[in-house]
């Protein structure tokens, strides 16, 4: 869409102007539960053509998951034998007493170790190869890429993220109430949406 262009083309001039003409603004992308970095830079083909002044980096969950039930048509089809592993950053379960589809499904007890998990690799990931000026998100890794700004503001650590878009993300209650160790400075995390944090929502 022309808003996502906007948003992008604009933190990239900022991106450049900050890191020089030599490197190109990185953007840090985020699959779906049930998919991998593959797949989602197959989704994303078209943006990338038009925009070969980013550079867009996919990070691959680091636990396995069912291939997610609407990628299944086209996996094989898509994907070569090598790229055919489901990944996700966190498990999720159901919830059987949900009243609403909203809320059916809920983060796993193993959440803040896959958020730490992700943490540690964006960091390390941004240490050789530069820092990410966005962060771009599909389903589970929407929800990732919120977690990741969240913990930056309320952390000393800058992985240079300053604008995100979010694809069918899901709404922050998605979390269950539970106090989580990996919010450095409170028991919950910063409101959202983060003040001065431009931000896209694609439902």
């Amino acid at each position: 869409s022309s808003d996502l262009w906007d948003l992008m083309v604009a933190a990239a001039a900022a991106g450049v102007a900050a890191r020089g003409p030599l490197k190109k603004p990185r953007v840090l992308c985020l699959h779906g539960r049930g998919l991998n970095g593959a797949y989602f830079r197959g989704q994303l083909a078209g943006l990338i053509r038009t925009a070969p002044e980013l550079d867009f980096f996919f990070l691959d969950g680091h636990l396995p998951a069912e291939v997610a039930p609407e990628a299944a048509g086209a996996w094989k089809v898509a994907l070569k034998p090598g790229d055919r592993k489901a990944w996700q950053y966190f498990t999720l379960r159901k919830d059987p007493a949900a009243v609403s589809a909203a809320s059916r499904w809920q983060a796993g007890h193993d959440a803040a170790d896959g958020l730490e998990k992700v943490w540690e690799a964006v960091n390390k990931e941004a240490a050789t190869g530069g820092a990410f000026f966005a962060a771009l998100g599909f389903s589970q890794g929407a929800n990732v890429a919120a977690a990741l700004l969240a913990r930056q503001a309320a952390s000393s650590q800058d992985l240079g993220l300053r604008c995100s878009v979010s694809l069918c993300g899901g709404m922050w209650g998605f979390w269950d109430e539970t106090p989580q160790t990996w919010w450095a400075s409170s028991d919950r995390p910063p409101e959202l949406p983060l003040s001065g944090v431009p931000s896209l929502h694609v439902l």
